[in-house]
């Protein structure tokens, strides 16, 4: 009798555990885009990728956070291990059961897959276009390989439309360069114990400047770049348009061939 209650307890409890991962609520579209847009927009200020491309990425490798390797591996961006030396995941892919990277966070993704761009030739090319390009970078993704899907720069540049995460390509971090060097930190460093008794400083290195108020950095409240986000509006406005128009036609074109 006893084994049977407590054979009962473990069928409620997995029951219970079971339903409650199936049944767990899943990110809209919108929702994972509110929730990871800064930190978009940020590593975009740092490396020159555009918040667009970093968003609509993460939006379809990620199925927008709701999948395996996003939920339990933090992985938003599908990236797999070749070299990596952290924490890993496994899933299958292009073969069975493919080493996937791991992070702590869902942050540490999003500064990985910048790294990642970055650091491998191959992607060279795509920083010499502007961050306002996305459909350069869009077809530039697909060119050099980082997804096999044949549609993948048309999915993005669709998911980019659609959500106008364009919008975020013309926030400015204004008077403060992210990328910081070492020799910048060094900069840094002397400037803050030279000058400790200031209230506001700032360290020019090159073309970087950096602002300290009682030694810490500000974060200057990000700026719109507002003409050409309206440039922009009304381009989409026009293909709208020029869309409707193309869809009228073909609806009148249908009904003459019927008759």
């Amino acid at each position: 009798m006893i084994f049977f209650k407590r054979l009962l307890i473990s069928i409620i409890f997995f029951v219970i555990v079971f339903s409650g991962k199936v049944f767990a609520r899943q990110l809209s579209r919108s929702e994972y885009i509110e929730k990871y847009k800064d930190i978009a927009i940020r590593q975009m200020n740092i490396y020159g990728i555009p918040a667009s491309i970093i968003l609509a990425q993460a939006c379809l490798e990620s199925g927008n956070g709701n999948s395996y390797l996003a939920v339990n591996g933090n992985n938003h961006f599908g990236i797999k291990c070749h070299e990596w030396k952290k924490d890993k995941i496994y899933q299958d892919d292009d073969i069975k059961n493919e080493c996937f990277r791991k992070y702590k966070t869902a942050e540490e993704s999003f500064k990985d897959h910048s790294e990642f761009l970055k650091t491998r030739p191959r992607y060279n090319s795509l920083f010499q276009l502007d961050r306002t390009d996305y459909k350069s970078w869009a077809y530039g993704l697909k060119a050099t390989g980082y997804a096999t899907n044949p549609k993948y720069a048309q999915l993005l540049i669709e998911t980019i439309e659609k959500d106008e995460l364009y919008k975020y390509d013309l926030i400015y971090i204004d008077d403060y360069k992210l990328n910081i060097s070492d020799s910048s930190n060094s900069a840094r460093s002397q400037q803050k114990h030279s000058h400790a008794s200031h209230k506001t400083d700032k360290v020019h290195d090159k073309d970087e400047t950096i602002i300290f108020i009682n030694d810490s950095i500000e974060v200057v409240k990000p700026i719109v770049n507002e003409k050409k986000l309206q440039k922009m509006e009304r381009r989409k406005e026009r293909l709208e348009k020029r869309e409707a128009k193309k869809k009228k036609k073909n609806s009148e074109d249908d009904f003459f061939n019927r008759y």
